[in-house]
């Protein structure tokens, strides 16, 4: 059961057609950490049984994921870092790149979130 969940973090991570904390698909820190979680510990499980290599690819790729957690998700010098006083900050989910000049994307503006009416833009979207 381990090494198939492995298998499927592997195979469709890091980026998430729907993510089930945000109901969006795209890359999220919260899933992405537990991508990372759950690879090292399923590394673990396969040390233990001898599989040295599948190990170390799950260890590859956790590192992968985790290396670039900041690329995906971590955004700087926005309009809300200003106003906030902040470097900095990481957005709740990042859609992945689909060509779309106009996706939704919380680094370049705001995704709604599902379930829920439309709210007014926050002040920090509005245009001034």
């Amino acid at each position: 059961m381990v090494r198939r969940a492995c298998s499927f973090i592997v195979t469709y991570g890091p980026v998430t057609q729907q993510d089930r904390w945000e109901e969006n698909g795209g890359y999220s820190p919260f899933t992405l950490a537990v991508e990372v979680a759950a690879l090292i510990a399923g590394s673990e499980f396969a040390e233990e049984l001898g599989k040295t290599e599948e190990a170390q690819y799950m260890r590859d790729v956790a590192d992968f994921f985790n290396s670039n957690i900041e690329r995906w998700t971590y955004v700087s010098g926005t309009d809300l870092a200003r106003e906030v006083g902040v470097s900095g900050y990481y957005v709740r989910i990042s859609p992945p790149d689909t060509g779309q000049v106009f996706a939704p994307s919380a680094i370049k503006g705001y995704v709604p979130v599902k379930n829920r009416p439309p709210p007014a833009l926050p002040r920090y979207l509005r245009r001034r």
